[in-house]
């Protein structure tokens, strides 16, 4: 995967998100789990096509960018 939402790209917001919720990927298996996250991201935008306001989710459905925010 390459572009816009290619590894290098996100690698650095995808290990702070890691690290702020407490996972240690062990680095050889960084690469996979990080295509996989991308993949799933862009999958899930694909999902995604009511035009709900965030409060109408269900409680289930949650946002990363909620947890990037630091306090």
């Amino acid at each position: 995967m390459s572009g816009a939402g290619g590894l290098s790209e996100q690698g650095p917001q995808f290990d702070q998100v890691m690290a702020l919720q407490g996972h240690d990927v062990p680095d050889d298996l960084r690469p996979g789990v990080l295509a996989v996250h991308l993949e799933l991201k862009r999958m899930t935008s694909l999902l995604r096509t009511a035009s709900l306001a965030p409060e109408a989710e269900p409680a289930h459905v949650f946002s990363v960018a909620t947890y990037l925010q630091e306090p």
